[in-house]
């Protein structure tokens, strides 16, 4: 499922200050992850976007070709508003190819999300942890970078 339209307050993530994004992403994921980050929104085949509101990033989201169609992450954001634009502007990018996310089931915002537009599950995993489970705001995760990569 691709198409869409890019809603206002988008921006071509490269745009904004790297350092701007480590911080906001560092919010969202238990480690600093500069390396991965610049490597991650660079990525040939790929469309990173961030949600600007009076000048700051208030959510970003990757879209990158698969093996089949498209997947799309991470997609974080302040609310589900900001999480919706984003995700209309990602699939805006791929129009009528098959888009595949890995949503949080603890996020009940990002589970309307996907059922608003009708995505169906393919698969389900469980995420395990060998010491504490992270502190992080769960409610601003629409969907994780990657489930191979946490």
């Amino acid at each position: 499922m691709g198409g869409g339209v890019v809603p206002a307050g988008i921006v071509e993530l490269k745009t904004v200050p790297f350092e701007e994004l480590v911080a906001y992403d560092r919010q969202l994921f238990p480690s600093k992850r500069s390396l991965f980050l610049r490597h991650w929104i660079e990525q040939p085949e790929s469309t990173a976007l961030g949600f600007l509101k009076n000048g700051y990033l208030v959510g970003y989201g990757v879209i990158r070709s698969a093996h089949t169609g498209f997947r799309v992450g991470p997609l974080f954001a302040n609310d589900e508003q900001i999480a919706e634009a984003l995700f209309q502007a990602l699939l805006a990018q791929n129009p009528h190819a098959p888009v595949f996310l890995d949503v949080p089931d603890a996020n009940l915002q990002a589970i309307d999300l996907v059922q608003r537009y009708q995505l169906q599950p393919v698969s389900q995993t469980a995420r395990m942890y060998n010491k504490e489970i992270p502190s992080l705001p769960i409610y601003r995760i629409f969907a994780v970078t990657s489930l191979e990569l946490g």
